[in-house]
């Protein structure tokens, strides 16, 4: 008779950072995650609070530049709640369409739903076409230490893989000032 053994080296390494599944900003170059019982609980987020957990930022980033940290509660953009991280590009990609470059952010950094600072941030097109490569993001800032952050990129390299590739956010395949030739040829080199 043969007993088949269970792989309970890979089923508790991925039980072990069972957080739900993180996503790229390409307007923060942040990873963010929804808020649920795993990262409540991993991240002692308190019950209160609402949005998406800011897990780590690129060091150079649009995130790290303006004031939003590893730890941070992204409740709102622009007055408008975030319940999905996915929230944060389309609200912000919807936003440049009609050509605002400027967003607050409502950032929680306390343990109250009122505990909420604003944090307001410059967001250009050029931050979505910047290119993220997922092997540089375990080198980001986060809230874990360096070993297990690297674990948990590692583990959920496909899931940021497709968040990058994801467009979703887009109500459809325009970019925000497709209309005018110029319309991407701002100064905006300035901003890195």
């Amino acid at each position: 008779m043969s007993v088949a053994v269970p792989h309970t080296i890979n089923a508790a390494y991925a039980s072990k950072y069972d957080l739900p599944k993180p996503y790229v900003s390409r307007a923060l170059d942040a990873v963010l995650i929804p808020i649920n019982h795993a990262s409540r609980h991993r991240y002692q987020i308190p019950p209160k609070l609402r949005g998406v957990y800011v897990l780590a930022v690129a060091p150079h980033g649009v995130a790290a530049r303006q004031g939003i940290r590893p730890g941070d509660v992204l409740a709102t953009v622009r007055h408008q709640p975030i319940s999905t991280p996915t929230d944060v590009d389309r609200l912000v990609w919807a936003a440049l369409a009609v050509s605002a470059t400027s967003f607050l952010f409502g950032v929680n950094r306390g343990t109250e739903a009122a505990d909420v600072v604003e944090v307001n941030t410059n967001i250009t097109v050029n931050n979505f076409n910047t290119n993220v490569s997922v092997n540089n993001i375990s080198q980001w800032t986060s809230v874990d230490n360096r070993e297990e952050w690297t674990q948990i990129v590692d583990q959920y390299d496909d899931e940021m893989e497709t968040s990058l590739n994801d467009t979703s956010y887009r109500e459809d395949d325009s970019q925000p000032g497709d209309s005018s030739p110029d319309a991407n040829a701002t100064s905006d080199a300035d901003d890195d």
